[in-house]
């Protein structure tokens, strides 16, 4: 082989393996976004559907039979401390820290069930203000 042969082969070797590893970066990097997102999503799916009972109510009025429904802040309270409380602090950790922020003052404004006494709308809008965070990706 004469040097410029050789020089040529090392050449080519070199941008070979360079493609290699950018490729496996690349193909690393879209397939744990792909594996983050799919968790982030079923992570939102599991606590919307932890709230299908308090929306029904809330919009169409329909009620679980569990509980007097006269006070919807007290109806409210008394559904959701246990489960709620759950699937919030399991789902806040899929968000940024920015968000995470904003949720936690959307929860919070949301969980002043005194605030609600008879007022349906505004018990409705915000967990809608909670729910926003759950939208899939």
């Amino acid at each position: 082989m004469s040097p410029i042969s050789y020089e040529i082969t090392l050449i080519s070797g070199g941008f070979t393996i360079i493609g290699v590893l950018i490729g496996s970066f690349i193909g690393y990097y879209f397939s744990t976004r792909l594996i983050n997102r799919q968790d982030f999503n079923k992570a939102a799916t599991e606590f919307r559907n932890a709230f299908i009972i308090q929306l029904n109510f809330l919009k169409y009025n329909v009620s679980s039979g569990s509980g007097d429904t006269s006070n919807i802040g007290e109806y409210l309270k008394a559904h959701y401390v246990g489960s709620h409380l759950i699937v919030f602090e399991v789902f806040r950790n899929y968000l940024t820290p920015k968000k995470r922020v904003a949720i936690d003052k959307a929860w919070e404004k949301y969980c002043n069930f005194a605030q609600y006494s008879n007022d349906k709308e505004l018990a409705l809008e915000n967990l809608k203000d909670v729910l926003e965070f759950a939208k899939h990706k």
